[in-house]
């Protein structure tokens, strides 16, 4: 009972924040790091858990659909980075969130659940479940404490991501007709014997696969993104940001890449066009993130990038494990999902240090701030740390993923390779251009600001350093989780 304790006690402790507000922050920070206790606890002890019977209790006509959950490596990465995010996010949530704290925090800890959910579903049913439930939190933290039109836009989040949901579930249908079952393993070792999913098993891809892209704000169906981002509060941002867009890549790895299409071995177009799209989202985002002058569009367009160079990076693996060259997949697959954990951190640190500077500031455009290293130093050089990290600048964590997915291409032997090598590459230079010129405006520029010094919060200050301090940690020592990772490769 480890495993499904980890993932449901936040949402069951959120009730008592609805009935004490005061203490809704002090019952967010102890769920989430219980759940990180209890998440350690299981990978020591319980990795799996497993309900046979779950539907036909309340829904006898059914056929029975298991309740399946499993801890691999790289579900156990993905829920860690979440897991110490959704702590930093709800203690700088104490300085930031002024109405409505218990209700905050009531979603703040449901949507805890529904991503720890996503990444450990083992059954497609409850995937979808839980796929579908971050939506609801998501919503209301948007709509409720968001900026300027947030209902708005967080109607539009609703919407677009409705429609993607749409192309998972009819997916989802063609696989319970194929084969009668949701289980994943079971799905993975009957999909190559089965004549009638040789027929089928494109579209389903290309269905559940359009679904996740919209969920990860891959271009062309990214205009949901930037402005739920830059009109969410920041700490949910920062989750936004860092994690719930990061679902989108890390189902298209774990669903449509090696359940759906490994098992069949095709050749290497499909995940060789899916490359190209993640190539085209990274320098779409950087090219869009150089522009812009707003505070919290310019990470926004940032995760575009960053995504898509995930999306790549996954991509690239995929194709060199159908060419046959395991050890250039294992390299890409491997910079890609530590690429995805430091940039949730690096991502939700960047957002959160904005956040903060909008907060005491008032403004939005970094060309009427400036030096914030010295006017507010702990959020001035936290800023410098999340900046540099999405930079790709050694030796922060980002830079060890990208130089991976680098090598990796370079070495796959796919068509193209050297092309895609060298299109990394710029890409993490566009990445360094618009980060240098954030740095630049928000903790420098001395024209554009007074020398005042400005106070700033301890709560979302003291979340910045550590996550500041953790950044650092992962950066100097980043192969600390890449066995994780491989282990389940």
């Amino acid at each position: 009972m480890l495993l499904p304790l980890a993932i449901f006690l936040p949402s069951i402790l959120s009730v008592f924040s609805l009935f004490n507000g005061r203490k809704a922050a002090i019952t967010s920070v102890i769920s989430g790091a219980a759940s990180l206790i209890l998440l350690l606890l299981s990978w020591i002890f319980e990795k799996e858990f497993l309900i046979s019977g779950w539907i036909p209790k309340f829904l006898p006509w059914v056929q029975p659909i298991e309740f399946s959950l499993k801890l691999d490596g790289i579900s156990f990465v993905m829920c860690l980075a979440t897991q110490i995010l959704f702590i930093a996010s709800a203690f700088y949530s104490i300085g930031y969130i002024e109405k409505k704290r218990g209700e905050y925090y009531f979603f703040l800890m449901m949507l805890l659940t529904a991503l720890l959910g996503v990444f450990t579903a083992s059954n497609l049913l409850v995937f979808y479940i839980f796929w579908e439930f971050m939506l609801i939190p998501s919503y209301f933290l948007i709509a409720w404490w968001g900026y300027g039109e947030a209902e708005k836009y967080a109607f539009k989040f609703f919407i677009f991501t409705h429609v993607g949901s749409l192309m998972i579930v009819l997916g989802l249908g063609i696989i319970y007709n194929t084969f009668g079952t949701l289980s994943m393993d079971s799905i993975y070792r009957a999909a190559p014997l089965n004549a009638s999913w040789r027929d089928t098993w494109l579209l389903v891809f290309s269905l559940m696969t359009f679904g996740f892209l919209v969920k990860a704000g891959m271009f062309p169906v990214h205009s949901w993104l930037p402005d739920a981002h830059s009109e969410a509060p920041a700490p949910f941002s920062a989750m936004l940001s860092g994690i719930l867009v990061a679902t989108g890549i890390y189902a298209i790895y774990r669903i449509s890449f090696r359940l759906i299409l490994l098992p069949m071995s095709p050749d290497l177009t499909t995940p060789a066009y899916l490359a190209w799209l993640g190539i085209i989202s990274s320098y779409f985002g950087a090219f869009v993130a150089m522009r812009h002058t707003d505070i919290k569009r310019i990470p926004a367009y940032s995760s575009i990038s960053q995504l898509g160079y995930s999306l790549a990076g996954i991509s690239i693996g995929t194709a060199a494990m159908l060419n046959g060259n395991m050890s250039a997949a294992l390299l890409a697959y491997s910079g890609a999902f530590l690429h995805l954990f430091a940039h949730a951190w690096s991502k939700g640190l960047l957002f959160l240090t904005a956040g903060s500077i909008m907060h005491i500031l008032g403004r939005r455009n970094i060309e009427e701030m400036g030096m914030m290293l010295k006017r507010m130093p702990l959020t001035g050089g936290s800023t410098v740390v999340a900046a540099m990290s999405i930079a790709g600048a050694p030796p922060l964590p980002i830079f060890w993923g990208e130089a991976m997915m680098i090598i990796a291409a370079a070495s796959s032997g796919i068509q193209y390779s050297t092309i895609f090598a060298l299109l990394f590459a710029g890409a993490t230079l566009l990445s360094a251009a618009y980060s240098l010129r954030y740095i630049y405006y928000v903790t420098w520029n001395p024209g554009a600001a007074s020398m005042e010094k400005l106070r700033e919060n301890r709560y979302m200050a003291a979340a910045e350093v550590v996550l500041s301090a953790l950044t650092v940690a992962l950066g100097a020592v980043p192969f600390i989780i890449l066995p994780f990772i491989s282990s389940s490769l």
